[in-house]
């Protein structure tokens, strides 16, 4: 063979070898240009899961808040409605005239009294109270066969009622204990169906 032969041949070689290299780096350019476009849609598809899974949690939960906050609000009317109750039922019994008050101390401190404690009167609605009602109550305690010694103390501030102490113990019976007491109880009534829902 001669040499400008051999040159052809190994020219001819070096194309073939050349255009198997182009076209095996097409393919694999192509290869990874497939697999470059399935990563991105599988990580598009599932940011795009993510973020609808996100705005489904957001939504529930500013929806929840939602809720929330309009209980809050719908109980914040009623607690208002309730105050505006509990004050207007204060202001009728501290109304009440003096006989009715007097008559219904009366018979509380009749059931709750020993005989021996210091009574302490509240200065607020106090026309029922006079050193008749203690005389009246010590009577009423003996009858009962319990001691007639209850002695009148300090007044009571910001109530209308009495107080009965001995011993460092209290026992309060005044409009707005006995308010409070029933306020409580409503109060612990209507969370337990708030909250049952």
């Amino acid at each position: 063979m001669d040499v400008q032969g051999i040159l052809n041949k190994i020219e001819s070689d070096a194309r073939e070898a050349a255009a198997q290299q182009l076209d095996e780096a097409k393919r694999r350019a192509q290869e990874l240009r497939e697999q470059g476009e399935a990563r991105m849609r599988a990580e598009r598809e599932a940011m795009e899961r993510k973020a609808d899974a996100d705005a489904q949690e957001l939504e529930s939960r500013m929806l929840r808040m939602a809720e929330l906050e309009d209980r809050k609000a719908r109980l914040g009317a009623k607690r208002r409605v309730l105050d505006e109750a509990f004050e207007g039922a204060l202001a009728r019994l501290r109304a009440l005239p003096a006989q009715e008050k007097r008559a219904f101390f009366l018979e509380e401190l009749a059931a709750a009294a020993q005989g021996g404690e210091t009574l302490c009167v509240g200065d607020i609605a106090d026309d029922w109270f006079d050193a008749a009602f203690v005389e009246q109550a010590n009577t009423r305690l003996k009858v009962q066969g319990r001691s007639g010694a209850l002695r009148t103390g300090e007044a009571l501030s910001g109530a209308c009622g009495f107080e009965l102490r001995r011993g460092g113990a209290a026992l309060t019976c005044t409009f707005e204990a006995l308010l409070d007491s029933a306020r409580l109880e409503l109060e612990s009534d209507a969370a337990r169906m708030l909250f049952s829902e």
